[in-house]
Parts: structure tokens; sequence; C-alpha cells
């Protein structure tokens, strides 16, 4: 569009300017949290956007707000402006660079001038296309006086001022725009535009400035301004819906479109305050079948102010768009929740089918541990340890510190590259999770190549390997929310290439969507129980599955009926407060036209054992502020899941 706007546009050269930079249109990216946030903007960092020429390239853009990763922090708004007011703290140094940028500005404009001359004299010289044969060309050195083009004929090597006449009747026919000279005359003008605006962005805002320092205005008055004016010359600013209801962003001009991610974990206010920024286009990004938005207020749940405005609009009858390919999960990984909780609808696409998709990761992995598939079950013999309202289970947490070091033994660079995940349900077990990685590792390891958090707080984001604590081991008492089918889904999806489950499997099991998931691995040769090796201290070995009965555990006396507790009750066999519905769990109906072939059946395999030393975890004396924050955080709640399914 700018390309086409330089070229073709005849009038005013300062209406062409605005209407080129126009065709950008500035967005607004929020999301309810600032890890959601960040993730975004690293992804565009990473990736960059498409033109419409083919081309990568990387749009402006600014994180309002404090992000968590310090890659984000070179775009937070906060920085541009202490960058821009560090560089210009020298009054004389900014009338300097204020007279620079407007002398730059006006070769600039002459120049563009010159060059849509040009463009237009190339557009306008033949009334027909012409034949393949001729070509159209402008002699730089003479054109400014002659205002004319030339015609080379390529078939006989020469060059006339007369128009050629029109192709013979089938012949191919070429527009002006299509000659090689007027696109290489068209990409000039766009590169002046561009650099056009980036010194006039510079200019007005050393003019800012310096208005300040002659005003002799408040310095607050002044970072305002300049936060003003970033904000209205970036094309995407991106921040969470928390703060896009502040006064920096009600100053500024209108976002074209307003885009909400993960809209199904957003109360229907917080969306609302991010859609009055808009003028245009909203879109809201989100999946019913995941965690909705947390409250803590019984009262706000009878009201359905836990109700996203996407599920408002979804049950009002707003057409609904399902984004049905995944581009994260080996297949492995996805084919339990594309089948569980899409229905078959969801379906892997091609990146993910390719067999080198994490083949890299696999390759070492299955040298080492050759057993190890990208989805594994863990089984432990475990107990866990209520502490306030939240569970803890101390020997999942010393497998997953295991299971860390031998993945960072086998595969350093690869696990040393991007942080590996480590989630739970419960915020006891994340704080123990944490306190032995540090206990194990050292602070400064474990905080740059391990992430643990919460399943609730890892929404939305991903990693290359995932391990996941179940740590419920309390067989028939229940699993309590563990049972939250939305929650369940969204662990279960996070990884890329390795997701480890670390479960004591006769204690899920008791939940009809945990025994599926175990009789899907079963199936799968996926299941390796975990044992420790009499008489050799702390070593761990991986047995093979016994004869093992998915209803009853091995050898355990009779196999326990097969219960239908609903997974989103509000009150859990244990007395956990969890989401309410009064129906059962959402069954996105399947569509024939997109229903995705069943798994090819695998044979069972023999799996190797092996043991590996443990190091003895010493657990430093546990912070009280961490222990607090654990007693007073409660298991989010919310609403019933959508009727429908839309996936995105």
């Amino acid at each position: 569009e700018v390309r086409r706007i330089a070229a073709e546009y005849k009038g005013n050269r300062q209406n062409a300017l605005q209407m080129a930079r126009r065709a950008k249109p500035r967005l607004l990216v929020c999301a309810p949290s600032n890890a959601a946030v960040d993730n975004i903007i690293l992804k565009i960092m990473q990736d960059g956007f498409i033109d419409g020429q083919g081309q990568r390239y990387n749009p402006s853009m600014i994180r309002v707000g404090v992000g968590q990763s310090a890659a984000v922090r070179a775009v937070a708004l906060e920085t541009k402006v202490e960058t821009i007011l560090g560089e210009n703290l020298d009054v004389g140094r900014l009338d300097n660079s204020i007279a620079g940028y407007r002398s730059e500005l006006a070769r600039i404009t002459k120049d563009m001038h010159n060059l849509r001359e040009r463009v237009h004299a190339m557009a306008s010289a033949s009334p027909w296309p012409l034949s393949r044969d001729w070509e159209i060309r402008i002699d730089d050195e003479t054109f400014d006086e002659t205002k004319r083009v030339y015609f080379v004929n390529h078939k006989d090597k020469s060059t006339t001022y007369e128009v050629p006449p029109p192709p013979e009747p089938g012949e191919t026919q070429f527009p002006a725009t299509s000659m090689p000279e007027y696109r290489a005359y068209v990409s000039r003008i766009v590169k002046l535009v561009e650099s056009y605006f980036s010194i006039k962005t510079h200019l007005e805002r050393c003019t800012v400035v310096k208005s300040g320092h002659d005003q002799g205005a408040n310095p607050f008055e002044v970072r305002n301004n300049l936060e003003t004016h970033v904000l209205n010359d970036v094309h995407l600013v991106m921040t969470t819906l928390g703060t896009a209801g502040n006064r920096t962003l009600e100053s500024t001009d209108k976002f074209e479109v307003v885009v909400v991610d993960e809209a199904a974990q957003s109360v229907e206010p917080a969306t609302l305050a991010a859609l009055q920024l808009g003028s245009r286009h909203s879109v809201l990004v989100g999946d019913p079948q995941q965690l909705p938005a947390t409250i803590f207020n019984v009262s706000g749940r009878n009201s359905k102010y836990d109700r996203s405005l996407f599920q408002r609009l979804e049950e009002a009858g707003q057409p609904v768009y399902m984004l049905n390919e995944q581009y994260r999960m080996h297949p492995d990984i996805s084919h339990f929740p594309r089948h569980i909780f899409y229905g078959g609808s969801l379906l892997d696409g091609p990146n993910v089918l390719k067999e080198d998709y994490g083949s890299t990761l696999r390759a070492v992995l299955n040298c080492a541990v050759p057993r190890f598939k990208p989805f594994t079950i863990l089984d432990l013999d475990s107990a866990e340890e209520r502490g306030g309202t939240s569970l803890s289970n101390k020997q999942e947490a010393q497998l997953a510190v295991f299971l860390y070091q031998k993945l960072s033994e086998y595969a350093r660079d690869l696990c040393t590259s991007e942080k590996v995940a480590v989630i739970t349900p419960y915020a006891q077990q994340v704080g123990l999770l944490r306190r032995m990685f540090e206990n194990a590792l050292g602070r400064d390891v474990y905080e740059k190549y391990v992430e643990i958090n919460s399943v609730d707080a890892f929404q939305g984001r991903e990693a290359n390997i995932v391990i996941f604590s179940a740590v419920r081991a309390a067989g028939s008492k229940g699993i309590g929310f563990l049972s939250d089918v939305r929650r369940m889904n969204v662990a279960l999806t996070r990884a890329k290439y390795f997701l480890f489950v670390l479960a004591r499997c006769d204690s899920i099991v008791v939940n009809p969507y945990w025994r599926d998931l175990v009789k899907h691995a079963r199936d799968n040769s996926a299941v390796l129980r975990v044992s420790k090796l009499p008489g050799r201290g702390n070593n761990v070995a991986f047995d093979p599955p016994q004869n093992w009965s998915i209803e009853g555990g091995p050898n355990r006396g009779p196999q326990m009926p097969r219960r239908q507790p609903n997974p989103m009750s509000s009150q859990a066999e244990d007395g956990e407060v969890r989401p309410r519905t009064d129906s059962k769990p959402p069954s996105p109906p399947r569509d024939p036209r997109k229903r995705s072939p069943p798994a090819d059946p695998r044979k069972a395999a023999p799996i190797m054992e092996y043991a590996e030393s443990l190091p003895t975890m010493v657990e430093k004396p546990v912070d009280p502020r961490l222990l607090a924050a654990a007693r007073t955080t409660s298991p989010p709640t919310g609403p019933p899941a959508a009727k429908k399914h839309r996936k995105s």
C-alpha cells in the first residue's frame, strides 16, 4: 500500500506522505498477564512479520508496563523515554540536532519529488501495455531538463522516443508498472518515505524536549508528552489489560485495531477497558476449553463477574471462528488433548508433523534413555502433604530435580538454550520445587535455566521441555482441583518436544479423564515406574511396567469401580473449593470434515532400566513470607466451560 501511494498519488506531497503513514495501521495488543504480553513480544522479535512483498520485517513496537523479560525491556516505553531524555540533556546540542533533522527532511523531500516525477512519466509514457520486446527507461542525466522517457527494443537493440505499437492479439502484454526501472524507482521512494518518517519522529521528539526547556515545564509534564508522542508514532503497542485503562494510553490517538489475547481468561470489564481505545476493529482470541478468569469472591461468581466477554458474545450468537491447527506440540503430546478436549476437530500443523520436529533433542535423549518418549508418565509411589490450603509432594519434587539433572547432563546445550518449565497445580508445591532446585543447582543456574510456576500462571506459554508434577497421592480421597478438566488441558498442552508427567498413577486414576490419560500412555508404552534401588542410597530406577491394571494397580486387590465424578464440582473430595458448574465438562462436537485419523496402534516394547545417583537434598530454612503467600493463595475459580468449543 505504501508503494502504491508513493508511486501513484499525484496530489500534494504532504497529503501523499500522510496517506502513506496511515497505510500502516496502529494496533493495540493486550493480554491478561505480563508473562503473556512478554511472550507475544518475544515471538515478534524472533520471527518478525511478512510484508506484502513477502519480505520479513520487524515492526516498530512499544511495551507499556513492566515486563518480566530482560529482552522485552529494550522496547519498554519507560526505556524509550529515558533514552530520548538522556540524549537531549544539552540544550546547545539539541538545537544542532533540530537544525540537522530539518535540513535532512528538506533533502529527502526534494529527492522524493524527483523520483515521483520519473515514476509518473514512465506510468503515462504509453497509452497501452507494451509487448515482450519493449522496455521503458529514463536517462537520469537529462530527465530533469527534458522530462522525457525513451523506449528500448531488445529484439533489434534500438532506442526511440516514439511510442511502440500495441502488442498483437494474444501476445503477452507488459504494463509500465512491471518494468524493472519503474520498480527500482518505486523501491527508492519507499525507502525515502521510511527515512522521512524516522527523521521526522526524531525531530518531533527533540522539539517536545526543547519546548519543555524553553517554557520551564515540569519534567513530569515533558515525560508525559514524550510518552504520548512515542505511543502515537509506533505501529504496535503491547500491554496488559490492567494497564490498558491508565492515563498514558487514554491520552493517545485511537487505535485502528485492538487485539485481546487469552480473551476467554479475562473478566469482562478488563476487556471492555481495552476495547474503548479502538476505533474500527477488535479481535478476541481465546480458548474456552482452558482456564477462565480467576476471582476469589463468591458473590462475583454468583453475578457472573467471572464470565468473559468472549463467552458472553459466543452465548449471544456472535460468530466464532476456530483456528483448527496447532503448531506447538509433537504429535505424541497432542494426540490425547486433541481427541479428548477438542473432539478430534483440532489438527496437527504441518511443522509438527515433519520428522525433524524436535529431532535433535529426541536423538540426544533417546541415546541416553531409549524409552523416554515425547510424552511420558513417570509413575512414582509418593505421599502428598498438606500445608494450610495447599498441598506438596516431596518425592515428586525430588524426582523433578533428578529428571532435570539427567536431561541437562545428556543434552546440556539444548536444555540451556531455552528454559525447562516445571509446572504444578499447587502453590505449596511451587515453593517446594523452587527451594529444591535452588539447593541442588544454585540460584544462578536455577533462575537462568529453569522456570517453576503454577499451571494457571503458565497458561498461554510454552517450553521445549515441560515437567508436570501432579502432587496428588491420596488414593480414594480424590484429587481435588487437579480434576478440573480445563486445568488438565492447560497442563498437557504447554510442551513442544517433551512432556513428563510425574504422578502416582493409582491415585490419579480415580478421575475418569486422568484414567484415560494413563491408559493412553500405557497403550503406547509411555508409562515408566519409578523406584529406589534397595541398598544403593538415593539411586533411582525407571522400571518397565508390570502387568498393570488401569483400574486397580499391580496386584493390589480388586479393581476399583469406574467412577464418574464431576471434574469441576464446587466441592472436592478433600474439601477444596473449585469452579462450580451444573453441567459436565465441555465436549465439543466432532466435525467430520476435519476429524483427525486415529493413531496407528503401537506395540509395547520392553523398557530399559537404568540407575543414576540422585544428589542429597538439603533444604534451607523456609522464608516465612513464602509460606504466608502459599497459605493465602486460594485455588483459582471460574465459570462453567463454554458449551461450544472454539480453539484460538
